[in-house]
């Protein structure tokens, strides 16, 4: 289903005019972007010592 709507340029367009790149791929390299996406974000967080509030 990814596949299919990302090759809609229409869907494509308006994905690129929220500041984002419309990319398809398997579920696991869904999750093995998202473990690296948050082990990067939990760095940071940490590393700068970020709270909620």
């Amino acid at each position: 289903m990814v596949k299919f709507v990302n090759s809609q340029e229409k869907v494509r367009k308006a994905i690129r005019e929220r500041r984002s790149e419309p990319a398809s791929g398997s579920p696991e390299e869904f999750s093995a972007f998202l473990r690296l996406d948050q082990s990067k974000w939990a760095k940071l967080i940490k590393e700068n010592k970020v709270a909620v509030q």
